[in-house]
């Protein structure tokens, strides 16, 4: 009899627990209205300005899989005069880059390799569409995009 009081007590703990992490999951996907609000305005404000300049530094740490951490620095500075015009150059740990478009083509420097690479549309298209073509079409994600799209809120795929 004791071991079924146990078993029993066992599944309400472990279902308390588990019912509790869930919340706690469900709680860190909802952003606060007044951070959602913040970042609204932030992305109407970047979607007003036709031409604007933005420099910024990101750090990445990869965990390697026997444990140790690395860190990888880069520094980015973009140009963007809207709606066909950028120019955006990385510098980093792990790579210098430069990325130009014109309005009809995008192209891609890797200066430490050698690399290049053109992304040509058949129409002037605008920034938007071809920061949408180079994931979609090539697998590249240009740095700071989530800042170069009108709207950085939008939610995209």
């Amino acid at each position: 009899m004791n071991a079924v009081r146990l078993v029993a007590f066992g599944g309400l703990v472990f279902f308390t627990l588990t019912q509790a992490f869930a919340k706690d999951v469900d709680q860190a996907k909802t952003v606060e209205p007044e951070a959602a609000e913040i970042l609204q305005q932030m992305s109407d404000y970047l979607g007003s300005l036709k031409r604007f300049t933005l420099s910024s530094e990101s750090t990445i740490d990869t965990l390697m899989p026997w444990g140790q951490q690395i860190q990888r620095g880069a520094h980015v500075d973009v140009a963007i005069q809207r709606p066909n015009r950028l120019r955006l150059n990385r510098k980093g740990d792990d790579a210098e880059q430069e990325f130009y478009f014109d309005g009809t083509t995008l192209t891609l420097y890797g200066k430490q390799d050698g690399h290049y690479a053109n992304l040509g549309v058949s129409k002037t298209v605008d920034i938007d569409t071809v920061l949408d073509l180079a994931r979609t079409e090539i697998g590249v994600i240009l740095p700071a995009a989530d800042l170069i799209y009108q709207f950085p809120a939008t939610e995209r795929h």
